[in-house]
C-alpha cells in the first residue's frame, strides 16, 4: 500500500508573489487603529488584486498537470513534519520548480525500511507507476533506466561523523592526529576521499577494518573507533558530522514514459539554478548542517556550574542590540548572549540599565557580573578591573546632531548606550553626538519623529561590541576564554543574519508619535548600506612589493621570457617569437583557449588547487605540441597557441582532441566537476595581413569573444564577417567625435498615438548616423559601443539639443509643439550636475521643459531607488517629466513600480507579442493589472510595438493611455514628421 496526498493548491503562484509583497508593505505600516491605525487604500488594493486572481485560479488549475513524486522517509531530505505535512530539502526545491510550470506535484509514499521504500519506488518509476524521484546519482546505466534532466539541485558530502557525544570538535585538525577510523570494503571510495582530506588538512588518523557495514556502525556506537566516512544526507540519530569534503551532485530522474516532462524540468531548473544562485546553499544548510558544535571540557562545566546565577547587565534604547519591545527585552545582543548561555548550561538574570551612569554605578557597587553588550570605546569599558571579551560584531559610530545645531559650536555629548536617548537630549539641546549606524538605522525610521537629525554619514568612527567580565566572578580568565571561543565559533554569516532580524524590526511609537507620523501622506524611509573593502587591495600590494624585493636578476630573466605559474611562454616573449615567424611566414594557424566560468573553480576549490588546474592544461597542450608550434600563457584563465593547422576543419578537429583530453583531465582532477572550454582562432588562410601580429593578435581576441558568446565548446575562426565588425567598430570609434562636431547625428522621430483623444500629440526622439563613408547607421551599430566607452552622454544631450532646436523651429514657424520623449543613459542620470545641464539646453533655446520627456531604462531602479527617486523630484520640479522605457522586460515589477515616482510607464513590446500568440494569457491579466495600478498611482502609461489596429483595440480596451508603433509610423526624419502630422495644427 503507499499513500498519496496534494503537495501544492490553492493560491496560483503568480499570487502568493503578489501576496507576499503586499503583506511586508502592510506590516510596515504598524497595526490597526486600537494599537495604531491602518492604510484603507492599501487594504483595498489587495482586495482588488485578490478578487482578480481568484477569479484566473480556476482556469489555470485546469491546466494544471498532476505529476507524482516518490517520497520515501529520509531524515531532511523528505520527511513528515510535526504538522503531518510534506517537508525537507526536495520538498523546499520543488516548491520552487512549480512556480514555474502547470506542475500540481503528488508524492507518493511507501512502507517499509529506507531501503525497502527506495528500491520499491525506483521500481514502480521504472514500470511508470511514478513519474519522478529525487536524490538520484546520474551513472551511465542509470541514464540507460531513467531520463535525467540537464541541471542537479544539490550536492551530498562525505563527512566525518562521530557520536554526538565526542569529545571532537569540527575541524579542530590539530586534535584529531591519532583519531581511529572504522572501514569495510564498502567504504573504499570514502576513504580515498578521507585521506586525501587529510592531506590537505595536516592530520593523521589509524584505520580499523571490519567486515560489514553494521560491524562499522556497532563500533562507532559502542566506542571501539572515534569517526567513519558517512553521506551528509544519511547520518543515523545521535551522530554529528565534525568535517565535511568531496560534493558529489544528485538530479531528479523522470520514468522513462515521461518525455513529455523533460523540457519543463529543465526550463525550471534553468531559471531556477540562474535566478537563484544560492538556494541549494540555503536549503543545505536549512535541512543538513548541524551548527552546534560548541562544547566544553569537564574543567569547564564544573566551572559553570559553580557560577550558580550571575547578574548579566542588560542597556535599553540601543536597538537593534539591546532594547524594551512589546515589555519584553529583546534584540541582537541578548539572543547573542541567550546563545552563550544555553550553550555553555549558565544560568543568569537580566539587570537592565537606561544609561551609562546608571551602569558605572551598578559596575562600581558589585551589582553585576557581566555586561552583555558593551562597546569598545565606551567609558564603562575602562572602569576598574573590566575585562573584555574578543569582539563579537564589528559597528561603526556616527557624527549626528540637529538640523538647528551650529557646526562651529563644540558643544557635545556622550551618547552612552541609549541611542533613543541620546536622539532626544539631541533634539532639545541642540547639540551632537556620536551614535551607532546600525541604532541610526533602526530609529530614523521614526521619519516624522527625528525628521530635524542630520547625520554626517563622511564623518564615521569604528568600533566593536564585546562582553565585559567584571571582578565579582571568580577565574575570570577561564570565563574569558568561554567568550571568546564562542564568538569565534558563531559565523559571520549567522551574525549578520540575526542582526537583519532585529534591524527589520517593527518600530513601536508613542501615541504622539503616532499622531505625528501619520500627518504626512508618505513616509519615505532611505537606508543606504555603504561597504569599503580595502583588505584584499592592500593585501595584493604588500605581497607584490614582498615579491619585487626578492626577485634577483636570474628571476627577472625568467620572468621575462617565461609565465611565472605554469612555465609557459608569457605574453611579451610569445609576440617575440611571432615577430620573427611573420618574417619567413608559413602557413598555420593562432588559437586562444579560455576556460569557461574558471572564476566557479576558484571560489569552490580554491586559489591552490586552481593554480594546479592550470599547470595541467599546460602540461597536456605542452605535450601535444609539435616541431615549430608554441604556447604561451598570456593571462588568468587564457592560453595561446600557434599549431601548423591552417583549414577550419583540421583547426576544430586538433582543438576539439585537445579539448576532450582537458575535460577528462579537469573531471578527475576536480573530483567530477566538468569543465568547458571556448576557443577562438585565427588561420593564416583568412587573416587580413600574415605578416602584421599584433593585428592578428587583435583579431584572436575578437575571434575568442565572439566564442564566449555562443556558450558551447566550438572553435570561433576569425573571418570575412567578424573583420567587416572589427572595422566598423574601429571606424564608429574612430569618427564618433568627429561625427558629433558635425551634426552627422539625425534626429528621427516616432510618433505616439493618444488613445482617449485620438490624436498624434507626442513622439520619441530616436538617433540615426548619416556617415559620409558608410551610409546610414542603425541604433543596434554603434549604441551598444558607446555604452561601453560611455560616449552615449554626450549623445543624449546632443539629442537633447537637436530636439530643443527642433521645437523652437516649429513655434517659430507657428506650429504648436508637442511632447517629444529622449532616452537617458545610466551615466549621465546619476551625474551630479544633470538637471542643471539640461535647464541650460532648454533655456538657451527658450524651450519650456514641459514638452520634454526623459526616457530611463528600468535596470536603474535596482541600483540606489532613493537616489533615483531624488534625481526625478528635482526634474519634476524644473518641469521634466520621467519615463521607464521597457518596463517588464528584465527587472521590472509592480513593487518597483509603486517606489519609483516616474511619471509614465512604456511597456515593453514583448507583451503585445505574447498577446497575439494567445489573448487571453496570463499575460494579458499582468498588462491589464499593471494599467489599473498605474492609473491608481497617477502614472501614464505607454505601450510599444503596436502594429495593428487590433492591437490598438486591445491596449485600449485594457485601459493604456498611448499606443506606439508602425501602425501609426515607423521612425522618420523631423522634416517628414512635420508635413505628415503637425502640417495641420498651426
Amino acid at each position: 500500500m503507499f499513500h498519496r496526498d496534494w503537495a501544492n493548491g490553492g493560491l496560483s503562484g503568480r499570487w502568493r508573489d503578489f501576496a507576499a509583497i503586499l503583506a511586508h508593505g502592510l506590516t510596515d505600516r504598524e497595526m490597526w487603529p486600537m494599537k495604531y491605525m491602518k492604510n484603507f487604500t492599501d487594504a483595498l488594493v489587495l482586495c482588488a488584486i485578490l478578487f482578480c486572481d481568484l477569479m484566473s485560479i480556476h482556469a489555470r488549475e485546469a491546466s494544471e498537470k498532476v505529476v507524482r513524486v516518490g517520497f520515501p522517509i529520509h531524515p531532511g531530505m523528505s520527511y513528515i513534519d510535526e504538522n503531518g505535512n510534506y517537508a525537507g530539502y526536495m520538498v523546499d526545491y520543488l516548491n520552487q520548480l512549480t512556480l514555474f510550470t502547470n506542475w500540481k506535484i503528488e508524492y507518493v509514499q511507501v512502507e517499509g525500511d529506507l531501503n525497502t521504500q527506495l528500491s520499491t519506488l525506483l521500481q514502480m518509476l521504472q514500470n511508470g507507476e511514478i513519474d519522478m524521484m529525487g536524490t538520484m546519482n546520474r551513472t551511465a546505466a542509470l541514464e540507460e533506466m531513467y531520463l535525467y534532466p540537464n541541471y542537479s539541485y544539490g550536492s551530498t558530502r562525505t563527512v566525518l561523523a562521530v557520536r554526538d557525544d565526542s569529545s571532537y570538535i569540527s575541524e579542530d585538525f590539530s586534535q584529531w592526529d591519532g583519531m581511529t577510523v572504522a572501514s569495510y570494503p564498502g567504504l573504499s571510495a570514502r576513504m580515498k576521499q578521507l585521506e586525501q582530506y587529510a592531506q590537505i588538512n595536516g592530520f593523521t588518523y589509524q584505520v580499523v577494518n571490519y567486515d560489514t557495514y553494521d560491524q562499522v556502525i556497532d563500533a562507532v556506537f559502542n566506542g571501539e573507533v572515534d569517526a567513519v566516512p558517512q553521506a551528509d544526507i544519511s547520518l543515523p540519530g545521535g551522530w554529528r558530522s565534525i568535517g565535511r569534503f568531496s560534493p558529489s551532485p544528485y538530479y531528479f530522474a523522470l520514468a522513462p514514459g515521461r518525455q513529455d516532462l523533460l523540457p519543463e524540468l529543465n526550463s525550471a531548473l534553468e531559471i531556477v539554478t540562474t535566478s537563484y544562485k544560492n538556494l541549494q546553499d540555503e536549503l543545505y544548510e536549512r535541512h543538513f548542517l548541524d551548527m552546534d558544535f560548541f562544547r566544553l571540557s569537564k574543567e569547564e562545566e564544573e566551572y559553570i556550574q559553580s557560577l550558580g546565577s550571575l547578574r548579566v547587565l542588560f542597556f535599553t534604547g540601543n536597538a537593534p542590540f539591546q532594547y524594551i519591545h512589546d515589555d519584553q527585552l529583546i534584540g541582537f545582543a541578548v539572543e547573542y548572549f541567550s546563545g552563550f548561555a544555553e550553550s555553555v548550561g549558565l544560568q543568569y538574570q537580566a539587570v537592565v540599565a537606561d544609561d551609562l551612569e546608571d551602569a558605572v554605578e551598578l559596575v562600581q557597587n558589585g551589582q553585576v557580573d557581566l555586561i552583555a553588550c558593551i562597546a569598545t570605546d565606551s567609558p564603562l569599558a575602562y572602569e576598574g578591573d573590566i575585562r573584555l571579551s574578543l569582539p563579537y560584531f564589528n559597528s561603526y559610530d556616527i557624527l549626528t546632531y540637529s538640523e538647528e545645531h551650529d557646526a562651529t559650536d563644540q558643544c557635545s555629548l556622550n551618547a552612552g548606550m541609549n541611542a533613543e536617548e541620546a536622539l532626544e537630549d539631541i533634539l532639545s539641546d541642540n547639540c551632537s553626538a556620536w551614535i551607532d549606524g546600525y541604532s541610526l538605522n533602526y530609529y530614523l525610521r521614526k521619519k516624522a519623529v527625528y525628521d530635524h537629525i542630520v547625520t554626517d554619514w563622511a564623518d564615521t568612527k569604528d568600533f566593536s561590541y564585546a562582553v565585559a567580565v567584571t571582578n565579582t566572578i571568580p577565574n575570570a580568565n577561564m570565563m574569558v576564554s568561554l567568550l571568546n571561543q564562542y564568538a569565534s565559533f558563531i559565523p559571520d554569516e549567522d551574525i549578520q543574519a540575526r542582526l537583519s532580524t532585529y534591524l527589520l524590526d517593527r518600530v513601536e511609537y508613542t501615541p504622539m508619535e503616532w499622531l505625528l507620523a501619520n500627518r504626512a501622506a508618505i513616509v519615505v524611509t532611505v537606508v543606504s548600506l555603504l561597504f569599503v573593502i580595502v583588505g584584499f587591495l592592500f593585501y595584493n600590494y604588500r605581497k607584490k612589493m614582498e615579491y619585487k624585493n626578492l626577485v634577483n636578476e636570474n628571476k627577472l630573466l625568467h620572468l621575462s621570457i617565461y609565465d611565472e605559474l605554469t612555465g609557459a611562454y608569457n605574453r611579451g616573449y610569445f609576440y617575440k617569437l611571432m615577430e620573427q615567424k611573420a618574417k619567413q611566414p608559413e602557413s598555420g594557424a593562432l588559437v586562444a583557449l579560455n576556460v569557461r566560468n574558471f572564476k566557479y573553480v576558484n571560489d569552490t576549490y580554491g586559489m591552490q588547487r586552481a593554480d594546479q588546474l592550470l599547470c595541467k592544461i599546460k602540461e597536456i597542450l605542452d605535450a601535444d605540441l609539435r616541431e615549430e608550434e608554441l604556447l604561451c600563457r598570456p593571462s588568468a584563465d587564457c592560453f595561446y597557441l600557434f599549431i601548423l593547422e591552417s583549414q577550419p576543419l583540421d583547426i576544430q578537429r586538433r582543438i576539439n582532441t585537445l579539448q576532450a583530453h582537458l575535460k577528462s583531465m579537469a573531471e578527475e582532477f576536480l573530483d567530477g566537476y566538468r569543465i568547458s572550454f571556448y576557443c577562438g582562432a585565427v588561420s593564416s588562410t583568412t587573416s587580413p595581413d600574415v605578416t602584421n601580429i599584433q593585428s592578428n593578435l587583435n583579431s584572436l581576441v575578437v575571434a575568442l569573444s565572439h566564442a564566449r558568446q555562443t556558450g558551447d565548446s566550438t572553435v570561433c575562426i576569425y573571418d570575412k564577417e567578424m573583420h567587416k565588425e572589427e572595422q566598423l567598430r574601429q571606424y564608429i570609434e574612430a569618427n564618433m567625435i568627429r561625427a558629433l562636431e558635425e551634426n552627422e547625428y539625425q534626429v528621427y522621430l516616432q510618433p505616439k498615438m493618444n488613445l482617449r483623444t485620438g490624436k498624434i500629440d507626442s513622439a520619441e526622439a530616436l538617433v540615426r548616423w548619416q556617415t559620409k563613408e558608410r551610409g546610414l547607421l542603425f541604433p543596434n551599430q554603434f549604441i551598444p559601443l558607446f555604452e561601453q566607452n560611455g560616449f552615449c552622454k554626450q549623445l543624449d544631450l546632443y539629442m537633447l539639443e537637436k530636439v530643443c532646436q527642433l521645437l523652437r523651429s516649429w513655434m517659430d514657424q507657428g506650429t504648436a509643439p508637442i511632447t517629444i520623449s529622449i532616452n537617458q543613459t545610466k551615466s549621465l542620470f546619476v551625474s551630479d550636475d544633470y538637471v542643471e545641464k539640461l535647464l541650460e539646453i532648454t533655456s538657451r533655446y527658450e524651450v519650456s521643459p514641459q514638452y520634454i520627456v526623459l526616457e530611463i531604462l528600468e535596470g536603474l531602479a535596482f541600483e540606489n531607488l532613493a537616489q533615483l527617486n531624488d534625481t526625478i523630484s528635482l526634474l519634476n520640479r524644473a518641469g521634466f517629466r520621467v519615463s521607464m522605457d521597457d518596463f517588464g522586460s528584465g527587472y521590472s515589477s509592480l513593487n518597483t513600480l509603486g517606489k519609483l515616482h516616474v511619471d509614465q510607464i512604456k511597456l515593453d513590446r514583448m507583451f503585445l507579442m505574447d498577446l497575439r500568440r494567445e489573448q487571453r494569457s496570463s499575460q494579458y491579466e499582468v498588462m491589464s493589472l499593471i494599467f489599473a495600478l498605474a492609473k491608481k498611482l497617477g502614472t501614464e502609461t505607454v505601450t510599444e510595438g503596436v502594429e495593428t489596429k487590433e492591437d490598438e483595440d486591445l491596449i485600449l480596451s485594457m485601459g493604456c493611455d498611448y499606443g506606439q508603433g508602425y501602425c501609426y509610423s515607423k521612425p522618420i526624419p523631423a522634416d517628414d514628421f512635420l508635413t505628415a502630422f503637425l502640417k495641420n495644427s498651426k
